[in-house]
């Protein structure tokens, strides 16, 4: 299987992340992304990359 999936995210200069239970936002000078995240699925936000597990 593809292991592409344990590499961390880079946030680009700019962009701010804000991470709730249940949502993740993504804000930049284009616009703003929200996604819903289930529960079985965990991020975290760190020197300008995410990591998820």
């Amino acid at each position: 299987m593809s292991r592409i999936g344990n590499k961390p995210v880079i946030v680009p200069d700019g962009v701010t992340i804000e991470l709730a239970a249940q949502a993740m936002t993504a804000k930049g000078k284009l616009g703003e992304l929200s996604m819903a995240v289930v529960d079985q699925v965990e991020f975290s936000h760190a020197d300008n990359q995410i990591v998820v597990t």
